[in-house]
């Protein structure tokens, strides 16, 4: 279970609470693994796992801040901001939306308008079809989309308001406004 600092600002958010992260990440299985994912740092050419939290804090230095709070949402250790992107997830769906308010562990999102830029190639089979290309989109802020609560639950996920914590999908991850829709389901 990860945690979160609801109360936590810009200002003391970054170096202490990443250095805090690579320090927990011996004694968790695969969680050094995941951050490097997050980051997109190769570390499995290191010959430790001192190496690699290496790796991974000199990466860190050269983000700037904006890039430091998003992955620190991303690995759910500070909550959202007013601003910051995001994406709701209903079983393999993906719908990009804006974070436009924050109170507690409460996140208001904002669902963005989307236009398909490369239509997807399909053939028959599977349940309604096999997907051999993906259609690509492009999003985009709308003042006038829809809203909807997302809450951060004790196993530090961001769940739909009103949706069990156990239930699959209905769920938000912060950084990225992605649209998905499985046109094979």
């Amino acid at each position: 279970m990860f945690t979160i600092d609801t109360n936590a600002t810009a200002a003391n958010t970054t170096s202490g609470i990443f250095s805090h992260l690579l320090a927990e990440a011996t004694t968790r299985c695969g969680h050094l693994y995941r951050v490097s994912q997050i980051m997109g740092v190769d570390t499995m050419a290191a010959k430790s796992d001192d190496e690699a939290r290496a790796m991974l804090v000199d990466e860190y230095a050269n983000m700037d801040e904006a890039e430091r709070h998003t992955l620190l949402v991303r690995l759910g250790r500070v909550m959202p901001r007013v601003g910051d992107l995001a994406t709701f997830t209903l079983w393999t769906d993906c719908t990009p939306c804006d974070v436009v308010e924050v109170k507690g562990n409460k996140v208001t999102l904002r669902v963005r308008d989307h236009v398909m830029t490369r239509e997807p190639e399909m053939e028959p089979g599977g349940f309604a079809c096999i997907v051999t290309r993906q259609a690509e989109y492009e999003t985009f802020t709308n003042p006038a989309g829809r809203t909807f609560n997302v809450s951060l639950r004790k196993n530090g996920a961001f769940k739909k308001s009103g949706c069990a914590a156990s239930s699959p999908g209905s769920y938000a991850t912060f950084g990225s406004a992605t649209y998905y829709h499985d046109f094979g389901f």
